[in-house]
């Protein structure tokens, strides 16, 4: 819930680029509806001056006067996630109201209110969570809705057994970008049935929260292909979906109104009455009944009072044989095979290197993919007339801005907010303009710094070693040789001794016995005081890695375009298990 005005409103829907304002409403059936407008007629709106016809909506049809405003409550104002970033699309929850201002009797926000008021003026407030449950099917070729699902999951499953576990997680991202606060997830006992609970609050935030809730379930549904249902009971074979309400009953102090600690149940008087009033709604029974009803009542709370821990007992027995009823497995049948996954070789070589190099205390900084040309190229102490900053090397945005080069940018801008010691690692993609069968216009990169006193190239062989080992094996050597790079001073390219030949010349190293795998350097002293760091006292150490070339070299890959074209007979080969 926010607390924003017609002014911040405007501020933040102007900010965001916000093109459309959906307002919603619900309708006396529970279901939400909308009207959208423009950016244009937000202040008309933000004014309750936005009228809408009723004459069609089922529940209002008889009304005399269709025609009806739209009050917006301001502290519903969100922008939905899941819109495009350009043109974004917000909402606004909207009270119902009449021609001559006063509140229309079948908008449900208003039979709450009501019901909220007149316990506040017996002195209490109510808090109220939800545990909502649904289900996901299947849509059909047509996109429709089905009761259909291939997954066989039970209580508290995981993947792969929940095949849903991607799509809840999903909405649980989304309705936490809207404010919400999670406070778990499950699967429940049915295949496809799912539970997401979040935490109460009041009655009226609690309503609207419920139906946000409903309307990011189905929309992230529908974008996993899934359809969402709250239906109770969608398959009559298979248990059906209930919201549990829980709802907290608070006095002017504050205090819990149902619980007394030294009743022999913890009940209050208030408690007893609360009971009591449940059992009023009795009086809806025909009054030819009501006896014979009521008797019947009273024998179940008898009973159930009596014999709660075995009825407890026996329900729980049940539900167990239930489950394991609908878990057996024949051990006849011919097991399902399924094929395990992998991950990517770049990733594998990427995870694998942060594991090294966080062993070691880096810290990782991923920075942005469009730079600016300060930090990309004149921040490392790159020339003016530097080759790599022409129009066929680097895919410029504008004069100014441009796809990064290399990641070493991230360094500077941990340098300009860090004060030493630094030790960091900049993975990600960057951008050149190559293209052949060992160059991409787009790979993966991760560069290291360490900023400290007394850093020399000891340091550096030292950490190297370390890598070239674990990555290639323990009897891997390295070698440096003198190199140039505008923000190492000195600067080396780093060989490694072949993994395939043991160093005795082979194809794979072209019969020198050494590959060549990164580059390296002691960091200049310009690029230090670029950053603002004293390079009379501190001094650094960089490198830079291609992790493709790492995954060619482990893997036996020959062409850098088998990495990007998905062919499973490529991937099926690679397994680091």
């Amino acid at each position: 819930m926010h607390n924003y005005t017609r002014e911040d409103i405007i501020r933040i829907v102007e900010e965001e680029d916000v093109a459309f304002i959906r307002l919603q409403f619900t309708d006396i059936f529970g279901t939400l509806k909308n009207m959208a407008v423009t950016v244009g007629q937000l202040e008309k709106a933000l004014n309750n001056k936005c009228m809408f016809d009723v004459s069609s909506l089922e529940g209002i049809e008889g009304e005399e006067d269709c025609d009806m405003y739209l009050y917006p409550d301001l502290s519903t104002f969100e922008i939905f996630p899941w819109r495009p970033q350009q043109g974004k699309v917000a909402r606004l929850i909207c009270d119902v109201y009449r021609k001559d201002g006063t509140p229309y009797e079948g908008d449900p926000r208003y039979v709450l209110r009501k019901a909220v008021a007149e316990a506040e003026e017996m002195g209490y407030s109510m808090n109220v969570g939800p545990e909502c449950e649904f289900f996901l099917f299947h849509t059909d070729e047509d996109g429709l809705p089905t009761t259909v699902t291939h997954e066989e999951g039970g209580y508290f499953d995981i993947g792969p057994l929940d095949l849903g576990e991607n799509a809840r997680r999903d909405m649980i991202l989304t309705l936490a970008e809207m404010g919400f606060e999670i406070i778990s997830s499950h699967h429940e006992i049915a295949p496809a049935q799912h539970e997401i609970d979040f935490h109460y609050d009041e009655a009226m935030v609690t309503a609207d929260n419920l139906m946000t809730f409903k309307m990011v379930v189905k929309t992230i549904a529908k974008r996993h292909g899934l359809h969402a249902t709250f239906m109770p009971k969608p398959k009559s074979e298979t248990y059906g979906s209930g919201m549990h309400i829980n709802l907290s009953l608070y006095g002017r102090d504050g205090m819990n109104v149902l619980y007394n600690a030294e009743d022999v149940n913890g009940l209050s008087e208030e408690g007893y009455y609360f009971i009591g009033g449940l059992m009023k709604q009795m009086g809806s029974v025909p009054k030819e009944e009501k006896a014979d009803f009521g008797k019947k009542v009273n024998e179940l709370k008898n009973w159930a009072s009596e014999h709660f821990d075995e009825l407890n007992t026996k329900l729980k027995e049940k539900e167990m044989e239930l489950r394991y009823e609908s878990e057996k497995i024949d051990i006849s049948m011919p097991a399902k095979s399924r094929k395990t996954g992998n991950l990517h070789p770049v990733t594998q070589v990427r995870n694998q290197l942060i594991d090294i190099f966080a062993s070691m205390g880096f810290s990782v900084y991923e920075g942005t993919e469009i730079e600016t040309d300060y930090y990309n190229f004149t921040a490392l102490n790159t020339p003016q007339d530097h080759p790599a900053r022409d129009m066929q090397d680097t895919f410029y945005l504008s004069p100014e801005f441009l796809l990064r080069t290399q990641t070493s940018a991230g360094q500077v801008h941990v340098m300009e907010s860090q004060k030493p010691p630094i030790k960091i690692l900049s993975p990600g993609k960057v951008f050149r303009s190559d293209d052949d069968a060992t160059h991409s216009p787009m790979f993966t990169q991760m560069e290291g710094l360490v900023v400290d006193k007394t850093i020399t190239l000891c340091d550096l062989k030292g950490m190297l070693e370390v890598l070239v080992q674990k990555i290639f094996g323990e009897g891997t050597t390295t070698r440096l040789r003198p190199s140039y790079f505008p923000f190492t001073e000195p600067s080396v390219e780093v060989d490694v001794s072949c993994f395939a030949c043991g160093g005795c010349g082979c194809r794979l190293c072209k019969g020198t016995g050494w590959i060549e795998v990164l580059g390296a350097g002691i960091v200049n002293k310009k690029v230090l005081e670029n950053c603002g760091i004293d390079s009379e006292e501190y001094s650094g150490l960089a490198f830079g890695i291609g992790i493709e070339r790492l995954a060619m070299l482990k893997y036996g890959i020959n062409n850098i375009k088998l990495l990007y074209q998905s062919d499973m007979r490529v991937l099926d080969q690679i397994n680091d298990d």
